[in-house]
């Protein structure tokens, strides 16, 4: 209460008793008021660094989006037909193009044949097939070092499979090749052709 006392003195001579209680009360006020400037100060000091705080965790994506993409990735690619009457058909440069969104059909007949020539020779572990529901329910996969002289390498048969979108995977360790073929010999439905999202070349376990 010392620095109060001080303020109560004016020109060396005490001040008149009303007097001496407004100068009070006006002192309390700016007391009270510097306090919630101060208070205000700190909390907003407080909401930037959270703010900050939430800028970087959103910054860091989780480890599980980081999908590095696989090895027919812009492969060059052959296919027997292309269907694009559908919604989200597009033509057979979405079998690699490493976006599931995307998907290529055929002609609504049967057999069909897909290709793809790899940039170079890989020693591939697993072919990873996205099925839209117009699946294949039998099919057989070759392996080339050339993409001339073919070796049969997985024959896929389930006659009684269902019309629902599905993915197969085809394990096929220590397998090098420079191309792959897949031969579409049975559709899931007649009235439909054979339609997949994506074929994956992967040469990781």
């Amino acid at each position: 209460m010392t620095p109060v006392c001080c303020c109560l003195k004016q020109a060396g001579r005490a001040l008149h008793p009303a007097t001496r209680m407004t100068a009070l009360a006006l002192f309390l006020v700016s007391f009270l008021a510097a306090g919630e400037l101060l208070a205000s100060g700190d909390e907003s000091t407080e909401t930037e660094s959270s703010k900050d705080e939430s800028t970087k965790t959103e910054s860091t994506a989780p480890a599980e989006y980081s999908r590095p993409p696989h090895k027919a990735v812009g492969a060059r690619i052959m296919v027997s037909s292309t269907h694009r009457g559908e919604q989200g058909e597009r033509n057979h440069r979405a079998l690699v193009d490493g976006d599931l969104s995307t998907r290529w059909s055929s002609d609504y007949v049967e057999p069909q044949e897909v290709k793809i020539i790899l940039r170079q020779r890989v020693d591939i572990h697993r072919i990873r097939i996205h099925w839209e529901r117009a699946c294949a329910t039998k099919y057989l996969v070759s392996v080339s070092p050339n993409g001339k002289t073919w070796q049969k390498a997985y024959l896929y048969l389930d006659l009684g499979a269902e019309p629902v979108p599905r993915i197969d995977t085809i394990r096929l360790p220590g397998t090098s090749t420079r191309a792959i073929k897949i031969e579409l010999m049975a559709r899931v439905r007649s009235e439909w052709g054979f339609s997949i999202h994506e074929i994956e070349i992967l040469d990781q376990k």
